[in-house]
C-alpha cells in the first residue's frame, strides 16, 4: 500500500467515525494531514540548522 492508499483510507476511516464522507471532507482531511506532516519535517529542519549554526561557531571560536 503506497502513501496515498494509507491517506485515503485514514481520511475515509475518520470521515465514516463522524458519518460526514463527502469528497471535500476527505480532502480537507487530508490537507490537514499533510499540513501537519509538512510542519513536523519544517520543525526538524529549523532545529538541525540551529544546532549545526551552534556547532560551527563554537568550532570557529576554538
Amino acid at each position: 500500500m503506497n502513501w496515498r492508499e494509507q491517506l485515503r483510507k485514514l481520511c475515509n476511516t475518520s470521515c465514516t467515525d463522524i458519518g460526514i464522507c463527502t469528497p471535500e471532507h476527505e480532502v480537507r482531511c487530508q490537507v490537514r494531514y499533510l499540513e501537519s506532516k509538512l510542519n513536523m519535517v519544517t520543525d526538524g529542519y529549523n532545529l538541525l540548522k540551529r544546532m549545526l549554526k551552534k556547532f560551527t561557531t563554537k568550532r570557529s571560536k576554538e
